[in-house]
Formats: C-alpha cells, structure tokens, sequence
C-alpha cells in the first residue's frame, strides 16, 4: 500500500492499493459511516429502438457513507449511502464502491482511532522486514517465515546429529542440509534476519559449521525448549528475538494475548467477555484492551458494532491502550476462545 496523503487532523487519508493483503487491512479500518470515495463505473445503454445496444462502462467518482464493508480475498466492496451529486446516480441513492489491488481510495472518519492509525501503518510498511525463523533440535529441523500477523510453516528437515560424548551415533549430514536449507531461503526469501532456536549447545554448534559471512551476519541465536511448532511460539517470544522484531506486529501480539493469558492463570488483574470489559472501562480499570477482528466482524454484522466503538473509545480517553489482534494466528485464536475481547485491569475488580 502506498500513500497518497494523510491529515488525521481532518480525519482524511488517501491511499493506492497494490496487493491483496492491502484489501484485508482496509476492512479492519472501514467502519459503518465512514466516508469513502473512490472511483466506480455506471452503464451506460447506446442504441435506440430496433438498433443493437450497447453497453458501455462510464468511470464515475462517488462519495459513500460505509453501511458494509465485503472482503472476498480478491475485492474489497464498500456500499453505502452516495454523498455527491453524479450524473445519473443520485444523491442519497445505494451504490458501491469495489476496490482492488490496484484502486485509489479516500477515507474520511470522524475520529482515527490508535489501532486503526496501527492498522495503516503496517499495511504502508508491510513486507519491509521478513524473519526466517528455524527451530533446531537434534532429529529435526522446522522453518517458518514471518508474515505480518502471523508465519507461515515452510519445511521441515528430519535427521540426527551426534551426541556430544557418542561420535559413533551420527548419521546423516543433518548440519549441512539444515546449513543448505537456510542459503536457499535467504536466497529465495532474502529475509531481513534469521533467527535460529534450540535446546542445548544445537544451535551454536550448526552456527560454527556456517561459512558464509555474509549469512551469518543475518543469524540471531535464540533458545527454546518446546517441539514442533510450538518452538516456533517461543522463539518468537524470546528475549534476543525481541530485540530484533520489535517493531513486528505478530510478536506483539503474541506477549499481548501472553500477559493477558498470564494474568488469567495468576487471578489478577484481569478481565473478558463484553459486559465485563465494559464494566471495567467504565470505571477507568482497563489499562490494555484486545479484541480479536473475529469479534469486529461479529458486532458488524450483528449491527452492534457502535456499542464497540464506544468501548475502544472510553479505553482511549480513559488513557488506556486499544489492540486488535489477528484471529487467524495463535494468540487470535487464544483470544477467541475467552470470548475476543479481554482486558488488562490496572488494578483487580471484585464483581
């Protein structure tokens, strides 16, 4: 996504789409009322009575007023209320606006909420930095890249090293496929960082067997415990992982729903589920609130969504921060299944 223009002062943004995940961050931000304006096509009929017709596509720019916002994948569809007078479109009448990957968009709120300013800016900043990740252990080799909310599994690589006080144990030459896997990625990918993960002295011991300077300048060395992709999870919660993605969103998330969870397990400070939550906002408690898009989507189409807004609304002005956490990753799912909405108090409420 490319910006045109941004005045939050006025409450204006203008855009230019350039891929599908532009399409998916801009139905997280388009509300019910929120102004849109962009470019749309009118039919129009040449040819009179007993000539063939022909129907031909004029390109029109309308204004809507948001009343739904349809994400396909492949098309964004904005309907509402037309604003502006167009010839032969008038004011007041239903229309749409359909945006794809390659539309200019305007978009007009009354107020920019935090996590939609969030939202934006990642979706302009998207697939600057990409992360391989590789988890290690000594029978298994498991990749993964970062993908804006969330990764995406790639490969894994099943062998065995040898025990440190055992040389007859090694078969395979399990360090140099795991050394051949992770050049061809960083070939294929070019990811920003590689970060490498495992119990034990594993990874220490494939990063002295690496040759390749160059590559090895992109390697951050990180431990886990866990197997499978759970050790994807903790690698990216470690502290040396941290120091490198903190600026990316799925980590963030990650220790968000993590904190959240934490304080579930501890009995502190905490709360879920909307009249709960809300409960809290009003009386100033809620320090950190998340929300997962499932739940967004859901007051959308239940016509609820006002009464959201004005819970992410009074959070704000209560000085307390508003996420909007991805459902089709772990902590979305984590989030989703304790109702998608919970909140950090700053202090324990007794109900």
């Amino acid at each position: 996504m490319k910006k045109i223009s941004i005045n939050y002062q006025k409450g204006t943004v203008k855009i230019h789409t350039e891929n599908k995940d532009d399409l998916w961050y801009l139905s997280q931000i388009i509300d019910q009322n929120d102004l849109v304006k962009g470019k749309t096509y009118r039919k129009i009929k040449l040819g009179g009575d007993g000539d063939k017709v022909n129907i031909i596509k004029k390109p029109v720019t309308l204004e809507i007023s948001t009343e739904k916002v349809d994400f396909n994948e492949d098309s964004l569809r904005v309907n509402g209320k037309v604003q502006n007078d167009v010839e032969d479109i008038p004011k007041g009448s239903y229309h749409a606006i359909n945006v794809d990957t390659n539309s200019i968009i305007e978009i007009t709120k009354r107020r920019w909420l935090s996590f939609q300013r969030e939202k934006l800016d990642k979706a302009l900043s998207q697939n600057k930095n990409k992360f391989l990740i590789v988890s290690l252990d000594r029978e298994k080799a498991i990749f993964a890249v970062t993908k804006d909310d969330d990764y995406q599994l790639l490969v894994e690589l099943n062998g065995e090293v040898q025990k440190k006080d055992d040389k007859a144990s090694y078969t395979g030459d399990f360090y140099k496929d795991t050394i051949k896997q992770i050049q061809e990625y960083n070939e294929r990918i070019k990811p920003t960082n590689i970060i490498i993960g495992s119990p034990a002295f594993w990874k220490d011991d494939l990063y002295k067997k690496i040759t390749d300077e160059s590559l090895k300048k992109k390697i951050v060395l990180t431990t886990c415990f866990s197997h499978g992709k759970n050790s994807i999870n903790e690698i990216l919660k470690g502290k040396e992982t941290q120091e490198v993605l903190k600026q990316e969103f799925l980590v963030k998330e990650l220790h968000l729903v993590s904190e959240f969870l934490e304080k579930i397990s501890r009995n502190e400070n905490y709360a879920y589920g909307f009249s709960e939550v809300n409960e809290c906002a009003n009386l100033g408690a809620v320090k950190t609130l998340l929300i997962s898009d499932n739940t967004i989507k859901e007051f959308r189409e239940t016509g609820r969504f006002e009464e959201l807004e004005f819970l992410m609304n009074l959070v704000e002005e209560m000085n307390g921060e508003v996420h909007v956490i991805n459902s089709n990753n772990d902590a979305g799912r984590k989030l989703d299944g304790l109702t998608g909405i919970g909140a950090i108090l700053r202090y324990k409420i007794n109900y």
